[in-house]
């Protein structure tokens, strides 16, 4: 690879290393999420912020409470 295409290539590479992200947005339908302006579909994961009626969060009573 000739040395004027690498420096193309990280040029390329850093400008999408900081591009501004794309915000999250629920859909027009109300039938979950999509990134604006690009439309993409957006699906949340790795969340576990559930609470209980007591507000309390899933971690502090599963072990001992399960049933709840």
């Amino acid at each position: 690879m000739t040395p004027s295409r690498l420096a193309v290539i990280a040029k390329l590479a850093c400008a999408m290393a900081f591009a501004s992200p794309e915000w999250v947005e629920v859909r027009k339908d109300g039938g979950g999420f999509r990134l604006a302006p690009s439309g993409a579909g957006f699906t949340p994961w790795g969340f576990n912020f559930d609470r209980d009626y007591r507000h309390r969060l899933l971690e502090e009573f599963w072990g001992s409470e399960w049933p709840t």
